[in-house]
């Protein structure tokens, strides 16, 4: 008899060739708060300004819950590739080697040295005390593995920071929840708006901007 190979394992071999050799050709990366990838070559705008036109539906120059909460949702129908209403496992490790291998890859392609680092580390520490502009915005702090360095919030890990009762499955209203959580971050005026001059700068983008590796335009500043 002859055996199938299931779809998901399938898509995996095909992908992971190709989410490599993406992430070693010059490209930068935007990682949304609900766990989307953004890419565009260096040199070019960071991705963060195409992922805010996609959110910002309604074109009013600014992102609201509810289209955060739309993009999450549209996201979650991508994740949970067997349609059953749950993030599973093997679904969080299709999206960590085939979506966006860079979470597993990271410091291999030079985004991640010493001067970025400290970067991180005096903007944990500074935060909201003085710094001036526009280190002020350059990142909230967070942790430089995985996912970190390319998300406004430093997450590692945005897909499973979902699951709040840490049973391993992560339900739509566990993840709307979460980007909802993420929103308030993000908004700690509590205006109900995001808008793209006052986002914080991911690592890779304070980086890349710093250094003349990325235009700063795009993003109202």
């Amino acid at each position: 008899m002859r055996r199938c190979v299931p779809t998901l394992v399938l898509g995996l071999a095909l992908t992971l060739a190709f989410g490599g050799a993406v992430a070693a050709q010059g490209l930068t990366l935007f990682i949304s708060p609900c766990g989307e990838p953004f890419r565009a070559p260096v040199g070019e705008p960071y991705p963060v300004a195409a992922w805010f036109a996609k959110v910002d539906t309604n074109k009013d120059g600014a992102i609201d819950r509810a289209e955060l909460k739309a993009e999450a949702t549209d996201f979650f129908k991508v994740l949970d590739q067997d349609h059953n209403g749950v993030i599973s496992g093997i679904e969080v490790s299709y999206y960590e080697r085939a979506i966006v291998p860079e979470i597993l890859m990271g410091a291999q392609f030079g985004l991640l040295d010493g001067e970025a680092q400290l970067i991180l580390a005096q903007d944990s520490v500074s935060h909201g005390g003085g710094i001036p502009e526009p280190r002020r915005r350059q990142t909230v702090g967070g942790s430089m593995e995985g996912a970190g360095p390319y998300n406004l919030l430093g997450e590692a890990e945005p897909i499973m920071g979902s699951d709040a009762n840490l049973d391993g499955r992560i339900t739509l209203d566990e993840f709307l929840a979460a980007v909802d959580r993420k929103f308030t971050r993000l908004d700690p005026e509590g205006t109900g708006k995001l808008t793209l001059a006052t986002l914080p700068r991911t690592v890779q983008q304070a980086r890349l901007e710093d250094h003349g590796g990325g235009k700063r335009k795009g993003r109202g500043s």
